[in-house]
C-alpha cells in the first residue's frame, strides 16, 4: 500500500496498492503485508478515514509523519472470516464501479467519435 507522506500531493487522499515489488520514492509512505486480507483490510480502511486526515495540521508544508503512520491504530475484527467478509463486499463494490465507468468511457467514446462530444 502506497500513499502521499510529504507535498500537496498529501492533500488528494490517493492511495494504491501495487501488486509487485517495487522503489518508491522518498515523498511517499508504504505499509507491506505479505497477507493479501489484512492488506486489503488497511487498504479500505485508510481510504475511508482519508490519509489527509493524519497529516499535521500546524506546518504550511503538508506531511504525514512516520511516527503518526506507526500509531495510527486500525480497528481490526476479532475473526479473520469477518475482515474477509468485509474485504470481499468492498473488492466487489470497486469491480462494481469499475466495470460502470468503463461502460460510461465507451458510451462517451461513442458520442466522441459521432462529433458529438468533445474530449
Amino acid at each position: 500500500i502506497v500513499f502521499p507522506k510529504s507535498g500537496q500531493s498529501v492533500n488528494t487522499n490517493n492511495i494504491a496498492i501495487i501488486p509487485q515489488d517495487s522503489y518508491i520514492v522518498n515523498h511517499l509512505a508504504s505499509l507491506y503485508t505479505k497477507n493479501d486480507i489484512l492488506r486489503d483490510y488497511t487498504y479500505y480502511i485508510l481510504k475511508h478515514y482519508k490519509t489527509s486526515n493524519l497529516k499535521l495540521t500546524d506546518t504550511g508544508y503538508p506531511t504525514i509523519r512516520i511516527n503518526t503512520i506507526k500509531n495510527f491504530q486500525i480497528p481490526i475484527p476479532h475473526k479473520l472470516e469477518l475482515m474477509k467478509e468485509i474485504v470481499d463486499s468492498l473488492n466487489a463494490i470497486e469491480r462494481k464501479n469499475k466495470t460502470e465507468n468503463k461502460i460510461m468511457d465507451e458510451e462517451a467514446e461513442i458520442f466522441r467519435n459521432k462529433g458529438l462530444l468533445y474530449k
